[in-house]
């Protein structure tokens, strides 16, 4: 049938996708996208980037279906243009909040690795027991699989000290991409606050 929907000016934009953004998308989120601010400037390319990143993020989510998006977005006769967050600036909070999940889970993930260190101290300690116990008795095979086990031992600790390095490295990294994204989303809106301005009051 026909669905009639009245506009009023509490009506930003309105928004037709194909199924295949709501398959990985619930409307809060379609809406969130739709909302961010891509081109001060412009607002015919701002409307094809959000229409754009709107069907990326979909794809990037998994989607399998049609990704279409058509949005019209509505300027009320004699009504101001509302604040819009920057596009870079969500992309920033959207990486910080990332790089926090990801400390949380380095915490948990740096425990874990605590305790199979503690476990193979404990497990290196016993079979150094074993080695002395059959160097005492002289038990020359006894020696070399006490030796061979200590060995491996040893190599189990190495590998774990290694991934801890990797690990760190990442971390490092992704905290030094957050920060970059942050101060590049105040620099854009340090300039889009300037060319907003002059962009309302010519509309």
């Amino acid at each position: 049938g026909t669905r009639v929907l009245h506009l009023d000016r509490s009506h930003k934009f309105v928004a037709l996708v194909c199924s295949g953004v709501p398959q990985v998308m619930p409307d809060a989120d379609v809406v969130t996208e739709l909302d961010l601010l891509r081109d001060v400037g412009d607002m015919p390319a701002d409307v094809r980037a959000g229409c754009g990143a709107l069907v990326q993020e979909a794809y990037g989510l998994g989607s399998t279906h049609n990704l279409t998006a058509i949005l019209v977005r509505l300027q009320w006769p004699g009504q101001a243009p509302y604040p819009r967050k920057l596009a870079s600036v969500a992309k920033a909070e959207k990486a910080a909040k990332a790089l926090m999940e990801a400390a949380q889970s380095e915490s948990a993930h740096a425990a874990s690795k605590r305790r199979r260190l503690e476990t193979a101290a404990a497990v290196s300690a016993q079979k150094k027991a074993s080695y002395d116990r059959a160097r005492a008795a002289s038990d020359v095979a006894g020696l070399e699989a006490a030796e061979e086990a200590r060995k491996e031992a040893e190599m189990r600790v190495m590998k774990a000290e290694i991934e801890s390095e990797k690990r760190e490295a990442r971390r490092k990294a992704m905290a030094e991409a957050a920060r970059k994204a942050r101060e590049e989303a105040e620099r854009e809106e340090a300039a889009g606050g300037g060319d907003g301005g002059g962009d309302a009051s010519g509309e």
